[in-house]
């Protein structure tokens, strides 16, 4: 199962969720929702989204495979300022916004690259 992590900017969980259910649903998928995570299956293919909040924004990680995955990834991106650009935290692993300087999780700031 192929994993997709991607920072949705201006979209919390409790944005997103209800967006993600009613067009998986228009979509056929069987949609069951716990906390901040989807689980969505159509025939074999099966969908695990998870939702993560840091502020103005949510990280998602979407496991299934390449085509499902692709394809919610580009509903993400027609609902919000979208950006793939997205890296783990140096210290603690979390994935957000390549644009940040400052994780939203544990505070780190990201290490400097040599030059």
């Amino acid at each position: 199962m192929s994993a997709k992590h991607i920072f949705a900017k201006n979209l919390t969980s409790s944005d997103l969720i209800p967006l993600l259910q009613e067009w998986l649903s228009k979509q056929g998928y069987e949609i069951r929702t716990v906390a901040n995570r989807i689980d969505a299956s159509i025939d074999d293919a099966k969908l695990k989204i998870l939702i993560e909040d840091y502020g103005k924004g949510c990280t998602i990680n979407i496991f299934g495979t390449s085509e499902n995955a692709k394809s919610v990834a580009s509903y993400i991106s027609e609902i919000s300022d979208f950006g793939y650009a997205s890296a783990s935290c140096e210290y603690c692993g979390t994935m957000f916004s390549a644009e940040q300087s400052k994780c939203p999780q544990c505070g780190a700031y990201r290490k400097s690259k040599k030059k």
